[in-house]
């Protein structure tokens, strides 16, 4: 489970964004300031440190609301996104198996991209999507402990690890029945294990747009371009923008 330091402020993380944009930019003005003082004072026409002290200044101070206002619009262009729970039930059903490899987290994943929801930074194992989804915008409704609960097409059910199972289960309701990496035909439960000792909770998201959480661990992986989440998140506009217009 994550604990408070893994997910700072939005300030922090504004902070962060703004330091790697503007750092090359600074440095550049301050190396620029120096050159132009040097060429008057060689030409005899010498220029106050203080005057340089304030210049900088105003230049600094601009390029940081550059860069703020350049942070913010990069937050919204990442993390917001619209989601269609039926686009998401139709990846699911296309990509379930007869039986179970084990892949459950990876699968469920594939459907929630296919529903239009940004999924990096993404955990490997099933049960560490109690604390993933609820980033997605999905919200708890559901538990094990629940007397009346009737699933919806979309739902997620989410199993927290057990013996012999440490990476807990993760499904999706396709409206008839639970789908993980295959369509479980005992309905939620897989494993004899996860119905002795019950422990999940259920999860669900209307159709529609939000926005998900960016930790900082994420931007850091956004900027190092190990992943290229910048092209992804091209593509999914791009989908976005002809899955809306084919619905007016």
């Amino acid at each position: 489970m994550s604990n408070q330091n893994d997910n700072p402020s939005f300030l922090y993380k504004l902070w962060v964004i703004i330091s790697y944009h503007s750092k090359k930019k600074i440095k550049a003005t301050i190396s620029s300031c120096k050159a132009k003082r040097e060429a008057r004072r060689t030409s005899g026409k010498s220029i106050s440190l203080k005057k340089i002290a304030i210049i900088s200044g105003i230049i600094l101070a601009a390029l940081t609301v550059l860069a703020a206002g350049g942070a913010i619009a990069t937050h919204i262009w990442l993390s917001r996104n619209y989601y269609d729970n039926s686009r998401a039930i139709a990846m699911l059903n296309a990509n379930a198996r007869s039986h179970s490899k084990g892949l459950c987290a990876m699968y469920v994943r594939s459907a929630l991209e296919g529903g239009g929801v940004p999924t990096f930074g993404f955990p490997g194992n099933a049960c560490e999507y109690f604390d993933f989804l609820p980033r997605l915008d999905f919200k708890e409704i559901a538990t094990h402990k629940s007397k009346k609960y009737e699933p919806k097409a979309g739902d997620i059910m989410v199993f927290a690890a057990q013996k012999g199972h440490r990476s807990g289960h993760i499904a999706m309701y396709n409206g008839k029945m639970w789908v993980s990496d295959f369509k479980q035909p005992k309905g939620i439960w897989v494993a004899r294990v996860y119905q002795d000792n019950p422990n999940y909770k259920v999860y669900r998201r209307k159709d529609g747009w939000s926005y998900r959480s960016i930790s900082l661990e994420e931007y850091k992986l956004i900027f190092s371009g190990k992943d290229d989440i910048i092209k992804a998140t091209k593509t999914r506009w791009k989908r976005t923008k002809e899955r809306l217009e084919k619905t007016k």
